[in-house]
């Protein structure tokens, strides 16, 4: 913001109805060579000789009255013409109109920063009565007649000087509000960015409380192992299926380490996928054992990756692994029982094995079929065990082909009851297996 400066204001009012006196203030205030020979003067007598040899300059602008009213108009117009008055002399006797006393009134009404100087020869009006009109006021100055001319000129020099210093105070000030008011919208808008980023924080923290907790509802509802754990396989989060998968839980597990659950086979392999996912920051599959907490191994099928954060020097192992164990199982069952089915056609005895497997065969299919449209109607936090059922529908299909293909004949279909349960399926898995084991001590 520039520096903006009032210029010096030397416009003067006379108000005196006698023209004498109008004409004697003229000759003090506007005549340039006298009126600078006796401010001189006034300065050596108060300053001695170190006092300034500069001229002073008279160029003060006087306008003139004899009454109030028309000193009234006079400062009218100055006002509305933005050229306003700085001073006036005003006599305090002048009939027929206001007194000096009446005219400051009204002059101060239109000017209130006029100065002004009551000059009076009498005893008219004593101070304390001026005070009870006017109050305290450094607006006010009285000169008493006659008076000198360094005084008047004194009086001039000083209060129009006066008239500009308030002036520029209230451009100083008016300035400094307007600096202030200008910091203050900038805070209000930095308060404002300030207060969105505070309410883009809460909506943030929701939406993280939100996603946090659909997390956990879909880690303790999936089917699905979830395993949190450091590089050197120390646990940090288990899901709850590894309880039920692994019969393994997290404040139990705190003094082991995750790669001491590998199968001997597997640990090379399994190791190699997970130094794959901290080296080159992408998640690896991989198929290995977890050794159950009572001895046994479950066959996983995971998804490793490698999570790390800001604040963390190292990474973080995420295992998402699936249960394969029964589907192992099923394989093998299969396996077997399409191997003793080989061995009865090559020794001509299909028709009785037929007849024998079938009502086992399609109760197992449709139980198998069963739990695929099961697995369809669950919400999507357990989709990806449809892969489960796929796998394990396919692979009954081949079994009842096999079985169809070694008949000459189409057997009628068995009406489906309603299955109960998957172990159901397992049951008949294991009847089947029993009586392919039967037959093949028979044979």
């Amino acid at each position: 913001m520039g520096e903006r400066t009032i210029p010096e204001n030397r416009r003067i009012l006379i108000v005196d109805d006698n023209p004498a006196i109008r004409e004697d203030f003229r000759k003090i205030l506007a005549t340039a060579s006298s009126s600078s020979g006796d401010l001189a003067a006034a300065e050596e007598a108060l300053f001695g000789d170190e006092a300034s040899d500069s001229p002073v300059s008279a160029d003060y602008d006087l306008s003139f009255a004899s009454q109030g009213q028309d000193a009234l108009e006079i400062v009218k117009k100055a006002t509305v013409e933005q050229e306003p008055i700085a001073l006036a002399f005003v006599d305090v006797r002048m009939p027929p109109g206001w007194d000096g006393i009446e005219t400051t009134q009204h002059l101060w009404e239109t000017a209130p920063d006029l100065q002004v100087v009551i000059c009076t020869a009498y005893s008219d009006y004593s101070w304390d009565e001026m005070v009870t009109k006017f109050g305290q006021s450094d607006r006010l100055v009285i000169l008493k007649k006659p008076f000198d001319n360094v005084e008047v000129l004194q009086l001039a020099s000083a209060l129009t000087e006066k008239w500009r210093l308030q002036q520029e105070a209230r451009l100083r000030l008016d300035q400094l509000e307007d600096i202030i008011n200008a910091r203050t919208g900038e805070l209000k808008k930095s308060l404002q960015v300030l207060q969105q980023n505070v309410d883009n924080y809460k909506r943030t923290e929701q939406r993280l409380r939100r996603s946090e907790e659909r997390f956990k509802l879909i880690a303790e509802n999936a089917a699905d192992l979830i395993i949190v754990m450091s590089v050197n396989g120390k646990p940090k989060y288990f899901s709850p299926s590894v309880i039920q998968t692994l019969g393994r839980s997290l404040d139990k597990a705190q003094s082991e380490s995750v790669f001491d659950w590998f199968h001997p086979d597997d640990t090379k392999s399994a190791t190699a996928s997970i130094s794959a996912s901290i080296n080159k920051e992408e998640c690896q599959l991989l198929e290995l054992r977890l050794q159950h907490k009572n001895g046994t191994w479950r066959h996983l099928e995971a998804r490793v990756c490698a999570i790390r954060e800001k604040t963390d020097n190292e990474p973080h192992l995420v295992i998402v692994a699936r249960d394969l164990s029964e589907r192992k199982e099923m394989e093998s069952q299969t396996a077997f029982l399409t191997k003793k089915l080989l061995e009865a056609r090559e020794s001509g005895q299909p028709d009785d094995l037929v007849s024998r497997l079938q009502s086992p065969l399609q109760s197992l299919s449709d139980r198998i079929r069963f739990v695929k449209e099961t697995v369809n109607r669950i919400t999507p936090l357990l989709k990806e065990q449809q892969e489960l059922v796929d796998s394990v529908m396919t692979e009954g299909s081949n079994v009842e082909a096999v079985a169809k293909s070694l008949s000459d004949s189409n057997p009628t279909e068995i009406a489906a009851g309603l299955p109960k349960a998957i172990t159901e399926s397992l049951e008949n898995v294991e009847q089947i297996s029993r009586m392919i084991e039967d037959l093949g001590k028979e044979s």
